[in-house]
């Protein structure tokens, strides 16, 4: 049963990298991992979106450019036999304390610009989505189930073992609702701008979002941390602060998990 539907900041942005992500002329979306100093799985040279590098991508799009020999912090990880995200700190309190766990479904979101409007400010875009299937907790143990599953990630590096709350969230298998299994993966991304996946109002700046009604109600609120109605009687949304996780809960408004199981349905990979 999904309880929680997270919406969940990644990649570059205005403080961290300094640009936006790019959406290119065709509609395809790459979300650029944000820096991070040594050690790390990645650099930025050694990423690859299809036939682009990641140079070439910054090249498009334009923004401040990111070194190519600077190590970035690749996470979430939506490839391969297992879906991972790292989390730690205030934001991984944040999770713990609103009771995120194994069921639950992040959905990713970024900055994101099309390469053909440098100009342009952009817009909040999601990416992404990973369903829990396992949690592991602690430097240790992540770092040991890592090696086990022979797979590397940021969170189970040397340099994590300064982070508080260290947590991994683990996603595999197939996509499940309340009681059925989907067709898609339990994780993985949109591969295309579509306007449904445009958390930004039209026309608004980025931190203002109009959420659809339906399944939103602004007389019932699923919010539970960060966000709000923005005004009485509509389903604009403004995020609280600057945060990484947006929790909506899925119990008291079942509408939430419908809304995000169907974007996946709908528009994912």
């Amino acid at each position: 049963m999904i309880r929680r539907v997270i919406l969940s900041r990644k990649g570059v942005d205005s403080a961290t990298g300094g640009r936006p992500s790019p959406i290119l002329p065709d509609g395809r979306l790459f979300s650029l991992p944000i820096p991070q100093q040594p050690p790390s799985t990645h650099r930025y040279r050694d990423l690859r979106f299809e036939e682009f590098s990641v140079a070439e991508l910054q090249r498009l799009g334009g923004g401040r450019a990111l070194h190519p020999n600077r190590s970035c912090h690749f996470d979430p990880m939506l490839e391969g036999a297992l879906g991972l995200l790292g989390q730690h700190g205030a934001a991984q309190g944040e999770l713990s304390r609103h009771e995120v766990g194994v069921g639950d479904l992040f959905l990713f979101f970024g900055w994101f610009r099309g390469t053909e409007d440098r100009r342009g400010s952009g817009c909040h875009h999601l990416f992404g989505w990973l369903q829990v299937t396992e949690i592991v907790r602690g430097t240790t143990a992540i770092a040991a189930f890592l090696k086990a599953s022979g797979v590397r990630h940021p969170h189970g590096l040397g340099g994590a073992q300064g982070y508080s709350q260290n947590t991994l969230y683990v996603s595999q298998g197939r996509l499940r609702g309340s009681s059925a299994f989907s067709s898609k993966a339990a994780f993985g991304r949109f591969p295309r701008t579509h306007s449904s996946l445009v958390l930004t109002e039209p026309g608004a700046t980025r931190s203002v979002w109009r959420f659809p009604e339906p399944p939103f109600n602004p007389g019932v609120s699923p919010f539970l941390n960060r966000l709000h109605w923005l005004e009485e009687g509509t389903t604009r949304v403004q995020p609280r602060g600057f945060g990484q996780e947006f929790i909506l809960d899925a119990e008291r408004c079942p509408g939430t998990a419908a809304w995000a199981l169907g974007l996946i349905n709908r528009f994912g990979a």
